[in-house]
């Protein structure tokens, strides 16, 4: 379904900032607020942290490590704004238009209307999960502070737990 969606958006810096979301699982309201002062290309950290015109959902600050995406995606990015992502005129945009604009792609790409901008945050938790990363790690990094939180956020396929289960198959134990 997100490479759907992908194939559906036509504007390239939306299809930018939806890849830079489901890489980073920041909230709507983090990326649109995040400003260049924030990233440090050196370290390869993302500061969430609240300020004047921001306050994270926790209200505490967090550190976001960037893949190689996003590495290479900020590190070529033109800086003609204070902000990270804005309309290719430089205006800020909003959490309300990122939606609504999300919605539309949606829409276009005839996926369930249960899909919002937030679930990008279920599809890379929930990748990263299937992929063995412990869940006190996706905690860390969705910024939750209870793990019963992250759980609802990392949907396990039956398949992905038959994979699980095999790890402890006794013919392995028996064979060493």
């Amino acid at each position: 379904d997100f490479k759907i969606l992908l194939d559906n958006i036509s504007m390239v810096w939306f299809m930018h900032l939806i890849m830079f979301s489901v890489c980073t699982m920041m909230r709507a309201g983090e990326i649109v607020s995040l400003t260049w002062d924030s990233i440090d290309l050196r370290r390869r950290i993302i500061l969430i942290q609240n300020s004047k015109n921001f306050c994270s959902k926790t209200g505490k600050p967090r550190a976001v490590p960037m893949n190689d995406w996003v590495f290479k995606f900020l590190s070529t990015k033109e800086r003609n704004a204070e902000f990270v992502f804005t309309f290719p005129d430089g205006r800020k945009l909003s959490v309300g238009y990122v939606s609504h604009r999300f919605k539309k792609y949606v829409r276009k790409a005839n996926l369930t209307s249960e899909v919002h901008f937030h679930s990008i945050r279920h599809t890379g938790a929930t990748w990263l999960v299937q992929d063995g990363i412990s869940i006190y790690a996706v905690q860390r990094l969705l910024g939750h502070s209870n793990i019963s939180m992250t759980q609802v956020y990392s949907h396990l396929e039956p398949e992905g737990l038959f994979q699980s289960v095999e790890r402890i198959t006794p013919l392995n134990l028996i064979q060493q």
